[in-house]
């Protein structure tokens, strides 16, 4: 019987990323042997379920998600918290199938592990330092009112609880990219509608170093791209390239929300 797992990653695009980042600082992936290293993981903690001597013919549910939390718990351990498991699968010859974003996490010398935010479009080249992922899940940061239909949403695509980095990359993606820029600074201010998030300029690669509120934001000169078509955006690089319109300040949820009470008050002009 094949017990070996099925890892579904993209290896072409994590090359790219890893091309990239490697013109700018020493970079390694996170383990040049994840693939074999998640398959001792996997093995081990389908046996501790089902034993060594597994031979029914189906796995139950209940079982199926207990091997998938262990594994998972065990890789975080390992390669950190928002490393995923997404789209897990136990197939008919007992071998695992799921996705992970293995092949968008590496060491970088100087700045630790990053973890890249989607691949495609808007997304595109956006890295996230362990320090913002922090910042983002510190406690008051995370409105359910803001995160709430995102973080269903993608409990439904991955068939996982979703990270930060996929709660991020969707942010990202849904907001209208008001971006600003202090004088004489190497840093992108990027408006995720909660919040901004501050990112080293690297011209083709944007590390996203931490995460603040809009008050501590001081100085900035806020732009908002004009995009006729997101489809044809293939990284964050890209948005900087289309036309923009100054703007006062960046568009945020607390916003909306103040717009929709005037309305619900009837007090619209």
């Amino acid at each position: 019987m094949d017990m070996k797992s099925s890892i579904l990653r993209d290896k072409e695009q994590e090359q790219v990323y890893h091309s990239l980042l490697n013109e700018h600082f020493e970079t390694v992936s996170l383990e040049k042997y994840n693939d074999a290293m998640l398959n001792i993981i996997l093995s081990e903690a389908r046996e501790a379920v089902l034993g060594k001597k597994f031979d029914k013919r189906r796995i139950s549910k209940r079982k199926e998600k207990k091997i998938k939390d262990l594994a998972t718990d065990r890789i975080r351990k390992k390669y950190g918290k928002w490393v995923n498991l997404t789209s897990f699968k136990i197939k008919k010859n007992f071998s695992i199938q799921f996705n992970t974003n293995l092949d968008r996490v590496f060491t970088v010398s100087g700045k630790g592990k990053l973890y890249g935010a989607y691949y495609h479009r808007v997304c595109g080249n956006i890295f996230f330092t362990e320090h913002c992922l922090s910042r983002f899940e510190e406690p008051g940061r995370n409105d359910m009112k803001i995160y709430g239909r995102i973080v269903e949403g993608l409990k439904d695509s991955l068939k996982a609880d979703p990270t930060s980095v996929d709660i991020l990359s969707m942010l990202i993606m849904a907001g209208p990219l008001d971006y600003g820029r202090k004088v004489d600074d190497s840093h992108i201010h990027l408006s995720i509608m909660s919040g901004i998030l501050v990112m080293e300029d690297f011209g083709d690669v944007f590390i996203a170093k931490t995460f603040l509120s809009e008050e501590m934001i001081k100085q900035v000169q806020w732009h908002r791209p004009k995009i006729e078509d997101r489809e044809k955006i293939t990284s964050f690089a890209s948005v900087l390239q289309q036309p923009s319109e100054k703007i006062e300040k960046p568009l945020l949820y607390t916003d909306m929300l103040e717009e929709a009470q005037v309305l619900d008050n009837g007090d619209a002009p």
